[in-house]
Parts: C-alpha cells; structure tokens; sequence
C-alpha cells in the first residue's frame, strides 16, 4: 500500500512540474515579441500644442509601464530617443518640437511588451 501511495505520489508531482514548465514556456514566449498598437483614444495619452511647439504624453492615461520615447522623421529616421524607464507612472513628458523642421513625424512610446504609435505634424 505504501509503495502505491508513493508511486501515485511520483507520478501527480511529475504531472504538476511538467504542466508547470509549458504553461511557463507559453508566457515567456507572449513577451518575446513586440506588438504594434494603433491609439485609437490619442487625445487622452498624447496631446500636440502646436502654438507652443509642445507634444506632452501623459503617462496616467496609458495602461502600459513606458520605457523608451524614439520619435522619428518621416524616413524613418531617429530625431529623438528618451529612456523614460525611471520615472514615475503619473509623469506629464513633454517633447518639444521647436527642435525639430516642419513635417510628420511618428512618437513611439515602448513598453517591454507592446509599441504605441502615433503621427504627429510639426508646422
């Protein structure tokens, strides 16, 4: 009786540590990548003051820890990249564009699992 008890005993742990390491194997692989995301509600996350030359990202609005801001030119280029890792969750960022010639420009804020983009012009 004792021997089947530690059989059974083996062979439930070994069920559990198998189902544990591919359901593990599953959420490591939903983090490998990155996703693009389309803002569909900008106004609140991302907002262009254009009389001022100001972009500002409210960081509160997002449901996403950031930590990097790239803006880039219409090529594709990078005109502007920021590791905004360290600051804190309720953090108004601000981007100025008086730095940056009249055109379109796409703001990526990344997180680790997903990138948000959005088009912006600078007049």
């Amino acid at each position: 009786m004792f021997k089947l008890s530690l059989v059974f005993t083996a062979i439930l742990f070994s069920v559990c540590l198998l189902s544990a390491q591919s359901s593990q194997t599953n959420n490591m692989m939903s983090f490998s990548g990155e996703s693009v995301e389309a803002l569909e509600n900008s106004t609140r996350s991302i907002y262009t003051d254009q009389e001022n030359k100001i972009c500002f990202v409210d960081f509160q609005s997002l449901n996403i820890n950031l930590n990097e801001i790239i803006v880039r030119d219409k090529s594709g280029a990078i005109v502007m990249e920021d590791k905004v890792f360290d600051l804190p969750v309720d953090t108004i960022y601000e981007i100025h564009l008086d730095q940056l010639k009249g055109g379109n420009y796409s703001v990526e804020l990344k997180s680790f699992t997903k990138v948000i983009v959005k088009e912006i012009t600078v007049r």
